[in-house]
């Protein structure tokens, strides 16, 4: 959880960030923010949201879901850096449904929170549940924006 709620606090300081340059260039034209953005610590980089093509959230969805395919059929051997790597994975291509498919968006999120907490509880069966249920979700993204 506390991963989760750092990386939730991070990107939100981020959004506040980007959001408040794109307000005083007087444009919002651009959605594509820049890679990184620093939020109180001028020292310590936070990654930005990028808003991404469709076809770039599909290829997306397919490695988020194969990592978490692969991480489920070996439950006992995930690693925190095993679900970080699943964390960036769905980072590259959040932004965009979030912006797209609110209802999508929160899917996922929700999936992803019950494969972590699965992770850690080694439970193979609940994370391949929680699978199911982020591969249900980007056939539904995917079908209404298809890329």
């Amino acid at each position: 959880m506390t991963r989760r709620f750092n990386r939730t606090t991070a990107a939100a300081l981020a959004l506040i960030a980007t959001s408040s340059l794109l307000a005083a260039c007087g444009s919002d034209e651009d959605k594509a923010a820049s890679s990184t953005e620093t939020a109180g610590d001028e020292s310590a980089p936070v990654a930005s949201y990028v808003v991404v093509s469709d076809a770039e959230v599909a290829t997306g969805y397919a490695n988020l879901i194969a990592k978490m395919t692969e991480l489920s059929a070996s439950a006992a051997g995930v690693d925190s850096a095993a679900l970080d790597e699943v964390e960036a994975l769905w980072f590259g291509f959040e932004a965009t449904v979030k912006d797209k498919a609110a209802d999508s968006y929160l899917a996922s999120e929700e999936a992803l929170d019950a494969f972590n907490s699965a992770a850690q509880d080694k439970d193979s069966a609940a994370m391949t549940e929680a699978t199911a249920k982020m591969s249900t979700t980007a056939a539904a993204y995917l079908a209404a924006h298809p890329g």
